[in-house]
């Protein structure tokens, strides 16, 4: 599994995906406050895609923030 340090992207990168990252997790977190959680599962696919395409890879990798992994959740579902 590849970890990529957002320490080491340039700063528009490192913004784009900690925004990503945050809107990800209020997602999940707003989910399940509500009766119908599936309600959130297009948006949230719609954040995991985007993370994808901001560091340029599909599938295993982890985003590191500080030496700690923000990246995935065990929460959130297959994009």
């Amino acid at each position: 599994m590849r970890s990529i340090a957002l320490e080491d992207l340039d700063r528009e990168k490192q913004f784009q995906l900690r925004l990503q990252v945050s809107l990800l997790t209020n997602a999940i977190e707003i989910s399940r406050l509500y009766s119908d959680p599936h309600r959130f599962e297009p948006y949230i696919r719609k954040r995991i895609r985007r993370i994808n395409e901001l560091v340029g890879l599909n599938g295993d990798f982890t985003l590191k923030y500080d030496g700690r992994v923000i990246y995935p959740m065990d929460e959130s579902p297959d994009a």
